[in-house]
């Protein structure tokens, strides 16, 4: 149970870290202040099957920071964690910080890593 905690934290730092702005061409701060994002729970048939994999996803968030759209645009080659990754996006809330982004108007990017250690 110890390990799959620690690949859950390690999933939530990459989660918190990983947001970025679609138009900005080098590497950014963090243009979100996230609001309500529980760590994911890696999928029981990822982990008996010892899948790993990043899931890179678009999503665009409401004026109070919901996500109501999200989309895989690159899969990590495993159906269940590109369906782990879009749940577990759906349920954040996000709170802008960047003039770069405006809420209903623009697509964000996100990435999740999944790694078993």
């Amino acid at each position: 149970m110890l390990i799959a905690t620690r690949r859950l934290y390690a999933i939530v730092s990459l989660l918190l870290s990983a947001v970025s702005i679609q138009v900005c061409a080098s590497e950014s701060k963090n243009p979100f202040e996230t609001k309500n994002c529980n760590v994911p729970a890696y999928p029981d048939k990822s982990l008996s099957l010892s899948e790993e994999g990043l899931v890179k996803l678009q999503f665009m968030t409401n004026e109070e920071g919901k996500v109501v759209d999200a989309k895989v645009i690159k899969s990590s080659g495993y159906r269940s964690l590109d369906n782990a990754s879009l749940t577990a996006l759906k349920e954040c809330n996000f709170k802008s910080i960047s003039h770069n982004s405006t809420p209903g108007k623009s697509w964000d990017n996100i990435s999740f890593a999944w790694v078993m250690q």
